[in-house]
């Protein structure tokens, strides 16, 4: 198993002392943060490590973890949209449309194998 960690900037510097370490890496932590655009919603998504490291691609035995998704349903549970996050890209946008609920429930799906992973649903009420 492995979890793979991209900095945007440098690389951690990290100093193991000579009886040892462990890295705290989980429980992953997805924070989706979103706005309203024009006629749609505009996502993005935050995937950290518990210590705070940013996630930007997850292994998992040697095999790319699938990218995370978004779902939108209503408040009472009926689906509305699936939507693809990319890896290399945090951004998401979503066109509403005139016939789109007011009030939604968004939920990143996102399997990360054997890491366990925290997320809260957001509700979402459009102006």
């Amino acid at each position: 198993m492995l979890l793979a960690i991209f900095p945007y900037k440098q690389a951690p510097k990290l100093e193991i002392p000579e009886e040892g370490t462990t890295l705290n890496l989980d429980p992953l932590r997805i924070n989706l943060q979103w706005d309203e655009e024009g006629d749609g919603l505009k996502f993005s998504l935050d995937i950290t490590t518990a210590n705070g490291m940013k996630v930007g691609v997850l292994w998992v035995d040697e095999k790319r973890a699938p990218e995370p998704k978004l779902r939108l349903t209503t408040l009472d549970g009926k689906f509305v949209a699936k939507l693809p996050f990319r890896y290399g890209s945090d951004l998401l946008v979503w066109r509403a449309g005139e016939n789109a609920p007011k009030a939604l429930m968004a939920t990143v799906l996102f399997d990360t194998g054997p890491f366990a992973c925290e997320h809260r649903p957001e509700t979402i009420v459009l102006k």
